[in-house]
């Protein structure tokens, strides 16, 4: 590519290198949690690339493997929302290794059905900012809902 250290890339808008530090993480369990906590030691640090293109790359990691992240620690979680809330215009759209799984999710939710109901609901624990993500169709689905039906 040619790209340098600090120079946004094409695909997703991060340095060169830390779009190959997300290639590296998509290799397996060990490389994401490696390239993860390599992300959260340079937001602890000063380096010379913004803290907001490392926490745009620590979202983006989160995003690859969300069953694969562990958001137990304040400070993942901090970085998460920080860089939802610095993104706030463009990562919903990011894709995500569970975009599927959670769209299915909230089309079963117009079932009715209480098992569907109780599996949003654990996945909403376990994944909120997925659900987040999701408003736009959680919305629509609410609002189709809500309609009126037609009288006969």
């Amino acid at each position: 590519d040619g790209e340098r250290e600090g120079i946004p890339s094409g695909r997703n808008n991060l340095p060169a290198s830390l779009t190959l530090l997300l290639d590296f993480a998509g290799q397996g369990k060990r490389h994401f949690t490696l390239a993860g906590k390599m992300l959260l030691q340079r937001l602890d640090k000063s380096t010379p690339v913004p803290q907001s293109l490392l926490s745009s790359a620590f979202m983006r990691l989160y995003l690859l493997r969300p069953q694969w992240a562990s958001t137990a620690t304040a400070q993942v979680r901090k970085v998460l929302l920080k860089s939802a809330e610095e993104n706030h215009s463009i990562w919903t759209s990011w894709i995500s290794s569970s975009d599927g799984q959670m769209d299915d999710l909230l089309e079963c939710l117009q079932s009715g059905d209480s098992r569907v109901l109780r599996s949003f609901n654990e996945q909403a624990r376990k994944y909120p900012l997925l659900i987040l993500r999701k408003c736009g169709n959680f919305e629509a689905i609410l609002k189709k809902d809500a309609r009126p039906l037609a009288q006969t």
